[in-house]
C-alpha cells in the first residue's frame, strides 16, 4: 500500500477541537487497564501502614528550624509582621528582600528557597500592611477616603466559639456602616474563606494592639441577615494568645483587598519542608545545567509502546526503545510531512495527527527528565499533554505511582482531566472546587470516600483516638464557658470556684434569697437580688442599613478561582465548620450609680466578708468587678485549650491522610491545582510520585511549582507559553524591575539557555488575525483548517478592523479604567452582529479594565436585545485558554498625557490579539497605542497596510450589498442589521415588513398592521396583527384566527360608533379614504369631549385623530396609517390638571406635559401651551421643545448643514474630541470623509504627538450630542437625511422645515413611530 496517497482528512477545527476528535479516537480501555480498575493494588500491610503513618506524622508534625529568619516565620502571620507592633509599641519595620534572579545560577539551594518564599510572603501580605498603616493614621475614616482599597468593619464583638478540626474558631459579627453602601455578598469577594484580616480593641486603633486573623467560615445565611441582627463570620487567630472570651469587648477589623494568604500560607509551609528535603533537578532548576538526562524510570525501562501517539497503524510503533531511535511518524494532515524520526527510509510509517512540532515536543517530554513545552496560542499544548499521559500511561508498571497532573486554574485542570477521563475514568480530583458535575465531580476525593463502605478503612486507630480526644476537649470547654453562654448573671459559685471571692462571701449572697421570701422576685437567682436592681443586660450595638446604594464589585469570572482549593475543604459545603458551636450571652454590666474604682472595690472585698454589707449603690461595680475577673480567667483557660486543639487538629490530618492515601495509591492518575498541590504535599509525597506535569506552568508563580520537587520526582514536564500572560502579583512593586517576583519558571528556565520545542502550527485563528501575532511568534504557521474560515456576516469581507475613535476615557469609583462612548459603540456592534446570525455566546467582549467590564454590562442591559442573554464580557487577564467566533477589544485608554496602562504589557496584548477564531475587532484611539511600544507599531502597520484602520465600521447589508459607515453609536438607530431601505417583503399575514431592512426571517419580528380578521361578533379584530387572540374591545370578547380575514368597504363615518369603539376608525383609516366628513369628526370631538367630562379619563384608551391630523393628511391625499399615527387618550395619572396663562416664571413638571411618544413610550418632543419665553421646562432630562412665536427651537443650518444642537463653546466648536494636530498619522481618518488609510510617508506615525486639551475643528468628528438618549441629536452629515426634525405641534398650520411624519428620505424605521396625545379638562390643545 502507497502510504503517500492516502487521502487526507483536514481537520476544519482548532486546537482544542482537535482534542475533542481525538479523544474518541483513542483505544477503548485494555484488559490490562480494565484489571487495574477492578482489581487494586494489594493491600497495605501492617509494615506498610505504619510507614506511611510515621511519614505522614513526620511531615506535619515537624517544626522546620533554622538560623535565616524566613524559617522562624510563623504560619499565620505575628502583629509585628502586619501591624509594625512589637511589645505593645510602633515600630516601622526594616523589610529586605531579595530579587528573583533574570539571568544565571543561584548559589545554593538556601538562596533560592529564602528568594521565592520571601516575595511571596511579602506579595500576599503588603496589602495589609498599607491598609492598617492608613487606618492607623486616620482611624475615623471611611472606605471612599482610602487610597490603598481598605475595607472597614466596625462595632466588632465576639459572639460565639466553635471547636472545629482545625482549632478554635471565634465568630463575630460586625457592622458595615464605613462601606456607605449596601453588599452583595454572594458576589463579593468581601472576607472570603481564607483571607487574612486585622483587629484592634476599638479604643486603640492598632496604635498598641494588632491581632492577626484568617477567615475560617463565611456562611451567606449570617451574612445576608435582616435589621437589627449583623453579618458574623468565623474566625482562626494566628497566635492563641490573642483569644478574648468577652461579649462585651468591641474591635475595629480591617481587610485588604489584594492578597490571598490562604493560596501563600501552604506554599510557604511547603518551601520550608523542601529546605529539609532534596531538591530534585536543583541542577537544571538552580545550577541552570543545560544538558538534560532522562529520567531513571526510563534509563531503566526505554522501550516504550507509541500507539497512543498514532492515529492509523499504531502496531509500526509498539516495542520502541525512545533513547536509541524514535520512530517516525506520518503527518495525517500533510502526506509530506514524515515527522521527526531516524527511521525515515521504513516504510510503511504510522500515520498520527500531531504535526511535526508536536511530535517533537512528545519525544521531549518522553526521553528528558525536565522537558519545557511552549506552545502558542491555538497550536494544541494541551492535546499534546493528553497525547503524553495517554503514553505514559501505556507503559506504567503494575505498582507504580500515580502521575500527579496540575494547573494553576480550577478550570484549567479540569479541562485537562476531562480529556483524561476518556482513557483513564479511575484519575481522582483532589479538592472539591470543580464545576464539571458530569464527570469531575464524581472523580473527587470526597465523593469517592462517601462510596466506600469500608468502616474500618475510615475509621483508623489514629482518627479513632483523635476524635475520642476531640470530644473530651469539647465537654471541658463547654464547661468552662458556662458562665458566658449562660443567660443568667453571674453566680456566687462560679466568682468562688475562679477565685474572685471567698467561700463566706459566697455564702452571704446565697443567704440573701431567704430574705426575700413571699416577694414577687420572678426567680430572680441570688446575684440577681444581692445586686439589687444595680445590674442590666449590657446591649451591643445594632447592625446598620441606611443605605440604598449596592456596591460595585469585581466580575467574579475566574479571578483567584484557583485560591478557593486553599481552603481545607473536599465537602462542598466546606463553608460550615463541623464541630461544637456555643454561642455567646452578651452578659450583665453594672448600672454605674456611684462611680467605683477598680481598687477601691477590690478595698471593699478585703473589707467586708458579709457582701450585705456592701452599700447597694456600689454593688454595680462590684458585679463589674466579678464579671472582668471571670472573663479573664476564662480567656485564660480557653487559650491552652487553644494550644491543645491546634496539636490535635495536626493527628486529625494525619488519620484523614491515612485514609486518604489508601486511596489514591489505586489511581493511575490524580489531578490538583498548583495551590492544592501545596496544600496536600504531605499526602502526595507518601505515594512518592514520579511524574509531574503542570499546565499553566508560564502563567504560575515560581514557589508554587518548586514546591512539586517532591524527593521522589524523576520527572517534571512543564508546558506553557511565556509570551503570554505572565504570573500575578498582589503588589505591583514586586513586578518586573528590581525584584522580577512575577517571571514564572518556565521562562526563566528558557532565557536562561535551558532546552525547550515550540509548537509552531496553529489551528484557532484566520491567517488575517494569526498575522497580527507575527512580531510575536515570526515563526507560526497556519494549519490547513483555517484557511476556509467564512466571513463574518454583516461585514462583507472585513473579519479584522481597528475602530479608531478620540473619546475620552474616565475613572469609575473604584479608580478603575472605562470608556463610555466606546461602551456604547460595541453594544450597538454587538447587536448589528447578532442581527446577523451569531448567538450572544459566539461573542466574546475583552478588555483590560475591570471599570469597563462593568459598564458595559450596564450597557449590555439596556438592549432590549441582548437582556436575559449570557453575555461573555471579560477583563483579558480572565480570559487566557480560552477563544470565540469573534472577539470584540475593548482598548479603553485615550487621555491628554498619552498614558496607556496595561496596553503597554505585550503579554496582555498577545493575549488579547489570540482569541478570535473568525472576526475580530479593536475599538480604541490607534494614535495613542501606536506610542506604546515597539510591538504595537508593527502590529498596527500590518494593519495600515490592509488599510484596516478607520474612523468607522464598515457594516454591509446582506440582502443589497449596500456600505454603510457607522461612526458613532446613533448611526445604528435606524437599522437592524441591514441598511436604511425599507424591508417591504410580504408576511405570511399577508402585510409589507414596515422595519427597516434586516437580515433575519420576517416572521422574527411581530407585525404592528392593524389586523384585519373579522370576530364572529362582526367587528373587525381591535389588536394588532401580531398580537394572539384576536380581540374585539367594543365586545370583549376574543376570537380564533380561522376566522377568514376580509376586506370591506368603508361605510360613512359614523360618530356615535366611533366614540364607542374604535373598529370603524380602524376600518375608515386603513381603507384610504379620501373624502371624510369633517363635521361628523367635528361632532365626534364633542361627543369625545363630553365623555372626557363625565368618565373617569383612566377608561378612556380610544384610540382617536385630531381634526388638524386630519386636515393635514386630506390636504396630502391620503388618510394616515395607523401603523405610522395612533392618538391615544391618556389618563389622569399621566396628564396634569389644563392650566392656562402660566406666568414667565412657572416651573412646568413633566406630568403637565402634552408629550409625543415613540413607540417605547418615552416622550420624543414636549410642549406647553401660553409658556412665556422665561418659562422653564423639565422633561425628566430629556429634551423639551419650548415654541416661541410659532418656530421650532433647533433648526438645521443651510450654509453647513451641521446642527445647531451641539454642545459648542465661545469659539462655536464642539467640546466634545480632541484637536487633531497637523502630524497626527490617523488625521487623514475624518469620518465625514470616510476615506480608507493609505500607508504613505504622510501617515507614518514617527512625528505623531499625544493628544492635548485643544478642541477638535469642526468639521473632524460629529458633534457628540445627548448622551443619554435623547433622540434630540446630532447626526453625521452623511447620514443628515435620516434625522427626525422636531415636529411643531402650534395651530393651525406646521413649519415646513418640521413636518409630523418622517421625512420622505427616510426609507426605512427601526420601530413604529407612535403619538400619545393628552388632553385635560375637557379642553384639547391647539
Amino acid at each position: 500500500m502507497d502510504f503517500r496517497r492516502r487521502p487526507q482528512k483536514h481537520n476544519r477545527f482548532a486546537s482544542f477541537d482537535q482534542l475533542e476528535a481525538s479523544d474518541a479516537a483513542f483505544r477503548p480501555i485494555s484488559q490490562a487497564q480494565r484489571s487495574w480498575e477492578e482489581n487494586t493494588l494489594p493491600a497495605l500491610t501492617n509494615s506498610d501502614k505504619g510507614q506511611v503513618r510515621r511519614h505522614l506524622e513526620r511531615y506535619v508534625h515537624n517544626e522546620v528550624s533554622g538560623d535565616a529568619e524566613w524559617l522562624k516565620a510563623p504560619e499565620i502571620p505575628s502583629e509585628q509582621e502586619i501591624g509594625w507592633i512589637t511589645n505593645g509599641k510602633f515600630e516601622v519595620p526594616k523589610i529586605q528582600v531579595k530579587p528573583n534572579k533574570l539571568e544565571g545560577p543561584f548559589e545554593d539551594k538556601d538562596e533560592y528557597l529564602e528568594t521565592h518564599a520571601e516575595l511571596m510572603r511579602n506579595d500576599s501580605l503588603c496589602s495589609l500592611r498599607f491598609a492598617v498603616d492608613e487606618f492607623r493614621q486616620h482611624p475615623d475614616m471611611v472606605e471612599r477616603d482610602s487610597e490603598v482599597n481598605t475595607r472597614i468593619y466596625e462595632n466588632v464583638y465576639t459572639i460565639g466559639l466553635t471547636v472545629a478540626r482545625e482549632g478554635l474558631a471565634l465568630k463575630i459579627d460586625f457592622s458595615t456602616r464605613r462601606t456607605e453602601k449596601l453588599i452583595r455578598w454572594p458576589q463579593s469577594k468581601r472576607l472570603k474563606t481564607g483571607s487574612i484580616v486585622a483587629l484592634s480593641p476599638a479604643n486603640d486603633n492598632f496604635q498598641s494592639k494588632c491581632i492577626v486573623a484568617v477567615v475560617a467560615s463565611r456562611l451567606l445565611s449570617n451574612l445576608e441577615v435582616q435589621y437589627p441582627s449583623k453579618p458574623s463570620i468565623q474566625i482562626y487567630l494566628g497566635d492563641q494568645n490573642d483569644i478574648e472570651i468577652d461579649p462585651q469587648q468591641e474591635y475595629i477589623m480591617i481587610e485588604a483587598i489584594g492578597g490571598y494568604w490562604e493560596a501563600c500560607r501552604h506554599t510557604y509551609q511547603a518551601l520550608k519542608k523542601l529546605h529539609t528535603e532534596s531538591f530534585p533537578l536543583s541542577e537544571h532548576i538552580i545550577s541552570l545545567q543545560q544538558t538534560i538526562s532522562s529520567p531513571q524510570y526510563r534509563l531503566e525501562h526505554p522501550v516504550m509502546n507509541l500507539h497512543s501517539a498514532a492515529k492509523e497503524d499504531g502496531h509500526l510503533v509498539r516495542e520502541k526503545n525512545v533513547l536509541n531511535e524514535w520512530p517516525a511518524f506520518l503527518y495525517q494532515e500533510n502526506s509530506n510531512d514524515v515527522l521527526n524520526g531516524e527511521g525515515t527510509g521504513k516504510l510503511p510509517l504510522a500515520v498520527s495527527d500531531l504535526d511535526s512540532s508536536q511530535v517533537k515536543a512528545l519525544r521531549q517530554i518522553l526521553t528528558q527528565q525536565l522537558a519545557v513545552v511552549q506552545g502558542p496560542p491555538g497550536t494544541g499544548k494541551t492535546y499534546v499533554s493528553v497525547v503524553a499521559i495517554k503514553v505514559l500511561l501505556d507503559n506504567m508498571k503494575p505498582g507504580s505511582p500515580p502521575i500527579i497532573v496540575t494547573a494553576q486554574t480550577n478550570h484549567a485542570l479540569d479541562q485537562l482531566l476531562r480529556h483524561i477521563s476518556n482513557f483513564e475514568p479511575s484519575f481522582i480530583r483532589l479538592g472539591g472546587q470543580t464545576t464539571d458535575f458530569d464527570i469531575i465531580k464524581p472523580r473527587t476525593l470526597f465523593e469517592v470516600k462517601q462510596k466506600i463502605n469500608d468502616h474500618k478503612l475510615k475509621n483508623n486507630s489514629t482518627l479513632k483516638n483523635a476524635n475520642a480526644q476531640r470530644r473530651n476537649y469539647e465537654r471541658a470547654i463547654r464547661e468552662i464557658l458556662s458562665p458566658i453562654i449562660s443567660d443568667q448573671p453571674l453566680s456566687p459559685e462560679v466568682c468562688y470556684q475562679y477565685g474572685v471571692i471567698t467561700g463566706k462571701q459566697r455564702d452571704s449572697i446565697l443567704e440573701v434569697e431567704s430574705a426575700f421570701v413571699g416577694d414577687d422576685i420572678d426567680d430572680a437567682t441570688p446575684m440577681e437580688i444581692w445586686c439589687d436592681g444595680k445590674i442590666m443586660v449590657a446591649r451591643k450595638r445594632q447592625g446598620f442599613f441606611g443605605f440604598g446604594q449596592y456596591e460595585e464589585f469585581e466580575e467574579f469570572e475566574k479571578l483567584n478561582e484557583e485560591d478557593l482549593e486553599a481552603f481545607d475543604s473536599d465537602d462542598e459545603k466546606f463553608e460550615t465548620l463541623r464541630g461544637m458551636s456555643l454561642p455567646f450571652f452578651t452578659g450583665y454590666i453594672g448600672k454605674q450609680t456611684t462611680s467605683v474604682s477598680e481598687s477601691e472595690v477590690e478595698e471593699l472585698l478585703k473589707k467586708h466578708e458579709d457582701l450585705k454589707d456592701i452599700a447597694p449603690a456600689y454593688r454595680g461595680s462590684v458585679y463589674d468587678y466579678f464579671q472582668k475577673i471571670v472573663t479573664e480567667r476564662i480567656t485564660t483557660a480557653i487559650r491552652e485549650y487553644g494550644f491543645k486543639t491546634k496539636e490535635l487538629a495536626k493527628e486529625l490530618k494525619v488519620g484523614r491522610w491515612q485514609v486518604d492515601h489508601e486511596i489514591l495509591r489505586d489511581s493511575r492518575v490524580i489531578g490538583l491545582t498548583t495551590t492544592g498541590l501545596s496544600k496536600y504535599r504531605g499526602l502526595v509525597t507518601s505515594l512518592k510520585p514520579k511524574i509531574v506535569l503542570i499546565e499553566e506552568a508560564a502563567e504560575t508563580l515560581e514557589p508554587y511549582v518548586a514546591v512539586a520537587c517532591f524527593e521522589s520526582l524523576e520527572h517534571l514536564i512543564l508546558v506553557g507559553d511565556h509570551q503570554q500572560l505572565r504570573g500575578h502579583c498582589n503588589n505591583s512593586d514586586l513586578e518586573g524591575v528590581p525584584f522580577h517576583f512575577d517571571m514564572s519558571m518556565f521562562e526563566r528556565l528558557v532565557k536562561n539557555g535551558i532546552p525547550f520545542t515550540q509548537l509552531r502550527t496553529q489551528r484557532r485563528m484566520r491567517p488575517e488575525i494569526r498575522q497580527l501575532i507575527n512580531p510575536i511568534y515570526p515563526d507560526l504557521e497556519d494549519h490547513l483548517s483555517v484557511l476556509d474560515r467564512k466571513d463574518v456576516p454583516g461585514m462583507g469581507d472585513v473579519n479584522v478592523h481597528f475602530f479608531h475613535h478620540k473619546w475620552h476615557e474616565a475613572n469609575d469609583d473604584a479608580l478603575s479604567k472605562k470608556n463610555e462612548l466606546e461602551a456604547r459603540m460595541i453594544a450597538e456592534f454587538f447587536a448589528h452582529l447578532v442581527y446577523n446570525g451569531f448567538e450572544p455566546k459566539q461573542i466574546t467582549v475583552l478588555t483590560f479594565y475591570n471599570g469597563q467590564v462593568k459598564y458595559l454590562r450596564r450597557i449590555f442591559n439596556q438592549q432590549t436585545l441582548l437582556q436575559c442573554q449570557r453575555l461573555r464580557i471579560h477583563t483579558v487577564d480572565s480570559y487566557q485558554g480560552e477563544e470565540n467566533d469573534i472577539v470584540i477589544l475593548s482598548l479603553v485608554r485615550n487621555n491628554y498625557y498619552g498614558a496607556v496602562g496595561f496596553l503597554n504589557n505585550i503579554n496582555r496584548a498577545c493575549v488579547s490579539l489570540s482569541r478570535a477564531r473568525q472576526g475580530f475587532y479593536l475599538f480604541g484611539n490607534a494614535g495613542i497605542l501606536h506610542q506604546c511600544s515597539e510591538k504595537w507599531k508593527e502590529i498596527l502597520t500590518i494593519l495600515m497596510e490592509r488599510k484596516s484602520i478607520q474612523a468607522y465600521l464598515p457594516l454591509k447589508c446582506s440582502r443589497h450589498s449596500n456600505v454603510f459607515q457607522a461612526q458613532i453609536h446613533t448611526d445604528f438607530d435606524n437599522l437592524n442589521g441591514g441598511c436604511d431601505q425599507r424591508c417591504d417583503q410580504i408576511r405570511p399575514c399577508g402585510h409589507a415588513c414596515q422595519l427597516a431592512c434586516h437580515p433575519f426571517e420576517c416572521e422574527a419580528s411581530r407585525c404592528e398592521e392593524e389586523c384585519s380578521s373579522i370576530m364572529p361578533c362582526g367587528h373587525n379584530c381591535t389588536r394588532g396583527c401580531g398580537v394572539k387572540p384576536c380581540h374585539c374591545e367594543p365586545c370583549m370578547g376574543y376570537g380564533s384566527r380561522n376566522v377568514k380575514p376580509t376586506r370591506t368597504t368603508i361605510p360613512k363615518a359614523d360618530p356615535e360608533a366611533i366614540v364607542n369603539g374604535k373598529a370603524k376608525w380602524d376600518d375608515f383609516a386603513s381603507g384610504g379614504h379620501h373624502d371624510a366628513d369633517l363635521q361628523a369628526f367635528e361632532d365626534m370631538e364633542k361627543a369625545r369631549d363630553e365623555r372626557t367630562k363625565s368618565v373617569e379619563p383612566a377608561t378612556l384608551k380610544a384610540e382617536l385623530p385630531t381634526i388638524d391630523e386630519l386636515d393635514e393628511h386630506k390636504e396630502e391625499g391620503s388618510a394616515p396609517k395607523p401603523t405610522a399615527l395612533k392618538m391615544q387618550l391618556l389618563s389622569l395619572d399621566e396628564i396634569y390638571p389644563h392650566q392656562e396663562n402660566i406666568s414667565g416664571s412657572a416651573s412646568i413638571a413633566q406630568n403637565s406635559l402634552a408629550a409625543l411618544k415613540s413607540e417605547e413610550n418615552k416622550p420624543l418632543v414636549a410642549r406647553e401651551e401660553n409658556i412665556s419665553k422665561s418659562a422653564s421646562v423639565e422633561q425628566n432630562g430629556l429634551v423639551a421643545l419650548k415654541l416661541q412665536e410659532n418656530k421650532p427651537l433647533f433648526t438645521l443650518n443651510s450654509e453647513k448643514d451641521e446642527p445647531l444642537v451641539a454642545i459648542t463653546s465661545e469659539k462655536k466648536e464642539p467640546l466634545a474630541g480632541i484637536k487633531q494636530e497637523k502630524n497626527d498619522p490617523f488625521a487623514n481618518l475624518n469620518p465625514a470623509k470616510a476615506k480608507p488609510v493609505t500607508p504613505s510617508k504622510a501617515t507614518t506615525f514617527n512625528n505623531w504627538a499625544a493628544p492635548t486639551p485643544a478642541v477638535d475643528n469642526a468639521t473632524d468628528f460629529p458633534p457628540l450630542v445627548d448622551l443619554s438618549g435623547s433622540p434630540a441629536r446630532a447626526l453625521p452629515p452623511h447620514r443628515a437625511h435620516l434625522s427626525r426634525p422636531a415636529p411643531a405641534v402650534t395651530a393651525p398650520a406646521l413649519p415646513a422645515s418640521a413636518p409630523a411624519t418622517p421625512p420622505q428620505g427616510s426609507k426605512g424605521k427601526k420601530t413604529v413611530w407612535k403619538a400619545k396625545f393628552t388632553s385635560g379638562q375637557g379642553e384639547r390643545p391647539s
